[in-house]
C-alpha cells in the first residue's frame, strides 16, 4: 500500500482528466446519430467482417483474404478483422461497425500523451494531448468507420514503442510489429511505412539506439508481416492467378488497386506532375479543408484554418534545438512528417484521409510553439488556448448543427438500411430497389446479410465485375429493370414512386420510402 500513500493528486493530475474527459466527451457526443445512416465503404467493411466470421471467407469466398476485394478495387483487411470481435459480442448493425473506430479515436488520446512525453516534458505532453482532444479531423474521424483511418493509431503504437527502445529492450521489437501491420491498416503505408522504416534504421544505427540483435530480429519481424501484403502486390503488379497458402489468400482484385488510381506513379496519373500534386498538397493544408463533408466540417477543417504556419514555425524549433538525449525521437519524428508529405505528393487529388498519416506530427509541431509559450509568454499561451477553445465550442456548434446533418444525410445515406430491413420482413417477394445512389446493391447485402456462395451465385453485372450491379437474389437494382410484378416491393428515394404504385401502401423513411402490395 505503500506507493498509493506517496501519490498524492496535484492540479497537473487533474488537468490531464479534464483534458481526457473533454476529448473523450468530444467524441462520445453523438456517436451513432451523427452521421446518419452509412457510407458505403462501411457498409462493405461490416459485410466481409460478417462473411469472415460466419463463414471464414469474404463475399467473394476468399478465405481470410490479407485484402479485401470490396468493389473489385481493394478495400484494406485489418478493420474487418478488428470488427469480427464486435459483431461476434453484438451482430452487424451500423453501431457495431463504427463502435472500433470509436474506442480508437478515444485511446489516440492517451497514446499521443506517451508519445509526446518521450519528446519533451509533461507539459508539452498534456498540451500535445489537449491539442487531440479538440481536434476538428479527429472528432470526425473518431463518429464513423472509414477504414483507413485506423492507420495513424497503428502507427502511433509502433512510434510509442520506437520511442521507448533502447538497447536492451523489446521496444523496437514491437515497433516493428505495428510498423508491418499498418500495411494492411491503408495503401498509403506501402510508400510512406517503407521510407519511414529506411530512416529508422539509419537513425537507430548512428545513435546505437537499439543493440544489433535487437535490430536484427526487429527487422525480421518487420519482414515477416510485412510479407503478405508484399506478396499480395506482386500477384496484382504481375497479374497473377489468386494465391493461397493454407487457409491465407492473396486475392487477385479484378480491378487495379485504388492505391495505384489515384497514385502518380500510375499509368492513369502520368500526366499529374509531382509538382502540381505539391501545390495541391499545400492548397490542402493552408486551407485545413478537402471540401467533403465526410471528413471536415467548414470552415474549421482539420484543425481550422491556416494553422500550418504555426505547425511549421514548430518543426523548424524542433530542427534547431541542441543536440541532447531526446535527438533521436525528434529526427524519428521529423522522419514520420516527411514520409507523409511524400504521400502528399504522390496523389491526386489530396484529400484529408489520404494524407491522414501526417496530422499527428502537425499536432505534435504545433504543441512545441504553445509550449515555448507557455515557458516564455504565458499571457500569449493563456490568450491561444482561450482561442482553441472558443473554436472548439463554435466546430462542435456546427458540427451538431442542422445544416451538418443535412449536408452528410445524402453522402451516408440515412435511412436507406432500416428502409431495406423493413423491406425484407415484409415477405418473400422481389425487392427493387432505387438506382439514384450509388452501389445499391451493397446496402442490401448489409440488410440481408447473404451467405457467401449465395451471393457469388446470383449476383448479375450489366457487364464484368466492375460494372453495374442489375440484380442480386431477390433485389434489383433501378426502377427500370424491375419486373412489373404485383407482388414487387419498392425502396425509393424520397418522392419517387413506381407506375404501377397505385395499389401500394406507402412507409416514409424520411430519404426513402418503402411501397409495398396492400394485401401485405
Amino acid at each position: 500500500m505503500q506507493p498509493f500513500r506517496s501519490f498524492k493528486i496535484t492540479s497537473y493530475h487533474i488537468l490531464f482528466c479534464l483534458v481526457l474527459i473533454l476529448g473523450i466527451l468530444a467524441r462520445v457526443w453523438g456517436f451513432g446519430v451523427l452521421p446518419a445512416g452509412m457510407a458505403k465503404d462501411e457498409a462493405m467493411i461490416g459485410v466481409d467482417a460478417y462473411t469472415l466470421f460466419h463463414y471464414g471467407v469474404d463475399r467473394f469466398g476468399n478465405s481470410y483474404p490479407v485484402h479485401l476485394s470490396s468493389y473489385g478495387t481493394g478495400q484494406n483487411v485489418l478493420y474487418a478483422y478488428l470488427l469480427i470481435p464486435f459483431i461476434a459480442i453484438r451482430d452487424l448493425t451500423p453501431l457495431v461497425v463504427r463502435l472500433p473506430m470509436l474506442i480508437v479515436g478515444i485511446l489516440s488520446l492517451p497514446l499521443l500523451y506517451i508519445i509526446a512525453r518521450h519528446i519533451s516534458d509533461r507539459k508539452y505532453a498534456l498540451i500535445a494531448m489537449f491539442l487531440l482532444a479538440i481536434n476538428p479531423w479527429h472528432i470526425v474521424l473518431s463518429h464513423w468507420a472509414l477504414e483507413s483511418n485506423l492507420l495513424p493509431f497503428v502507427f502511433m503504437i509502433g512510434f510509442a514503442f520506437l520511442l521507448k527502445s533502447r538497447r536492451h529492450n523489446w521496444g523496437f521489437v514491437l515497433a516493428c510489429l505495428f510498423f508491418g501491420l499498418c500495411y494492411y491498416a491503408y495503401g498509403t503505408a506501402y510508400v510512406a511505412v517503407t521510407i519511414f522504416m529506411v530512416a529508422v534504421v539509419i537513425i537507430v544505427l548512428w545513435f546505437q539506439r537499439v543493440s544489433r540483435k535487437n535490430l536484427v530480429l526487429g527487422m525480421v519481424v518487420f519482414i515477416l508481416v510485412a510479407l503478405p501484403i508484399g506478396l499480395f502486390v506482386m500477384v496484382n503488379l504481375f497479374h497473377w492467378d489468386t494465391l493461397h497458402l493454407g487457409p491465407v489468400t492473396f486475392p487477385r482484385l479484378p480491378g487495379n488497386e485504388r492505391w495505384t488510381e489515384v497514385s502518380v506513379v500510375s499509368g492513369n496519373r502520368q500526366n499529374q506532375s509531382l509538382v502540381g500534386n505539391l501545390i495541391g498538397l499545400a492548397g490542402v493544408l493552408w486551407s485545413g479543408s478537402d471540401r467533403l463533408a465526410s471528413n471536415s466540417v467548414e470552415p474549421y477543417g482539420y484543425f481550422y484554418p491556416y494553422i500550418i504556419l504555426v505547425a511549421l514555425i514548430g518543426l523548424f524549433m524542433l530542427i534547431k534545438q541542441r543536440k541532447s538525449e531526446n535527438t533521436p525521437d525528434r529526427l524519428m519524428l521529423i522522419s514520420w512528417f516527411a514520409a507523409a508529405i511524400v504521400i502528399g505528393i504522390m496523389q491526386h487529388p489530396v484529400n484529408l484521409n489520404r494524407i491522414n498519416l501526417i496530422f499527428i506530427p502537425l499536432i505534435l509541431f504545433i504543441a512545441v510553439v504553445l509550449a515555448w509559450m507557455e515557458n516564455n509568454l504565458n499571457i500569449v499561451f493563456i490568450g491561444s488556448v482561450c482561442a482553441l477553445l472558443v473554436g472548439f465550442v463554435f466546430f462542435n456548434r456546427d458540427y451538431h448543427g442542422e445544416a451538418y446533418r443535412q449536408a452528410t444525410r445524402k453522402i451516408f445515406y440515412a435511412d436507406l438500411i432500416p428502409a431495406l430491413i423493413f423491406a425484407r420482413g415484409i415477405g418473400q417477394g422481389p425487392i427493387c430497389v432505387t438506382g439514384e445512389i450509388g452501389q445499391p446493391y451493397i446496402f442490401a447485402l448489409f440488410a440481408e446479410r447473404m451467405d457467401p456462395g449465395e451471393y457469388i451465385d446470383s449476383i448479375v453485372y450489366r457487364g464484368g465485375e466492375l460494372d453495374e450491379v442489375l440484380s442480386l437474389g431477390r433485389y434489383t437494382f433501378g426502377i427500370e429493370n424491375c419486373s412489373k410484378d404485383l407482388d414487387t416491393i419498392y425502396v425509393l428515394s424520397g418522392g419517387r414512386s413506381p407506375d404501377e404504385s397505385i395499389g401500394h401502401k406507402t412507409i416514409i423513411f424520411k430519404d426513402f420510402q418503402v411501397l409495398f402490395p396492400k394485401e401485405k
